[in-house]
C-alpha cells in the first residue's frame, strides 16, 4: 500500500501506513524500512535511506530473518555504488547471488541480475533481469526494471517508452514524471503533450493536497521552488481554486477537474 502511495504522489499518507504498520508491531518489521527508505530518497534524504536500509539488514539478521532481504541488498548496492564504495556494492550483489540461491524466488534472482548489471555493467546480466521480470508478469515490477537500468546508463534505453506505458496503466504519476526526465536525458520523444501536461498537473495537485511544502514539491520532482510557484500559480489560475486549502478539499471530494 505505501509503494502504491508513493507512486500516485501521497507521500504523506504512505508515511502514515508505514508507521500504523510499526505501531500493530507488523511481523517482519524489516520490511518496512523498504517503502520508507524510498521515501527518504524521494525527499532528498539519501544519508537517511541509506541509515534505513542498513538497519532494515541488521535487524534482519538479529531475528534470523532473510525474507524481503534480497530488496534491502540490492538499494544497498545501489547505494554504495552512489557513492563510489564500490568493493562495498560488489558485497552486496555477492550476498544477492547467495541469496537467490537460498531463497529461490524470481524476486531475488531478479534483484541479484539487476544489482550484477549495475555494479558490474554487465549487459548479459540486464538481458537476463528485463527476460525474468517479463516471465514474472508484474508490470510494476517490469517498469522498475526497465527504469532503473537506464537511470544508470545500461540496457536499451528505448524500452523506456514500454515503461512509461505501464506506469501509465498504473496511474503511478511520480514514476512517469521521473521517466520523461529520463526519456528526455536519451533523446526519447514523450507522448501525448496534454496528457503530461495533464498529469504534471495532477501531481501537483496531489502533493500539495497531501500536505507538502513547496520546497519538499521540489525536491520530490527535481525542480526549484520557484518553478513549483510559478506552476501553483498557473495551476490556481485555471482552476479558479484559491488557496492550497481548497485545492486539497477539491482532490480529496473528487471534485478536482484535471487539465
Amino acid at each position: 500500500m505505501a509503494t502504491i502511495l508513493i507512486a500516485r504522489g501521497q507521500i504523506n499518507a504512505a508515511r502514515a501506513v508505514i508507521d500504523s504498520a510499526r505501531i500493530a508491531e507488523a511481523s517482519l518489521p524489516h520490511l518496512l524500512n523498504i517503502p520508507e527508505a524510498d521515501l527518504e530518497y524521494i525527499l532528498g534524504n539519501p544519508a537517511r535511506a541509506r541509515m534505513l536500509v542498513h538497519n532494515g539488514l541488521t535487524s534482519a539478521d538479529e531475528h534470523g530473518v532473510v525474507v524481503g532481504t534480497d530488496e534491502l541488498w540490492l538499494r544497498a548496492a545501489l547505494d554504495d555504488l552512489a557513492v563510489g564504495a564500490h568493493a562495498d556494492a560488489a558485497d552486496s550483489v555477492t550476498e544477492l547471488n547467495q541469496l537467490a540461491e537460498q531463497l529461490g524466488t524470481g524476486r531475488a534472482h531478479r534483484n541479484h541480475l539487476l544489482a550484477s548489471a549495475i555494479v558490474n555493467h554487465d549487459h548479459q546480466a540486464a538481458t537476463a533481469a528485463v527476460t525474468l521480470a517479463r516471465e514474472r508478469e508484474q508490470p510494476h515490477e517490469l517498469a522498475d526494471t526497465l527504469m532503473t537500468l537506464a537511470a544508470h546508463n545500461i540496457g536499451d534505453p528505448t524500452q523506456l517508452r514500454e515503461a512509461y506505458e505501464i506506469f501509465g496503466n498504473l496511474d503511478a504519476l511520480l514514476p512517469r514524471a521521473r521517466l520523461r526526465h529520463l526519456m528526455r536525458t536519451h533523446g526519447i520523444t514523450i507522448p501525448g503533450r496534454n496528457v503530461t501536461i495533464s498529469e504534471n498537473e495532477r501531481l501537483l495537485a496531489s502533493l500539495i493536497a497531501d500536505g507538502l511544502t513547496n520546497r519538499e514539491v521540489a525536491t520530490v520532482l527535481a525542480t526549484t521552488e520557484k518553478n513549483i510557484e510559478g506552476r501553483l500559480s498557473r495551476l490556481f489560475q485555471r482552476t479558479g481554486y484559491r488557496s492550497r486549502v481548497e485545492l486539497a478539499t477539491a482532490m480529496l471530494t473528487g471534485e478536482y477537474t484535471p487539465y
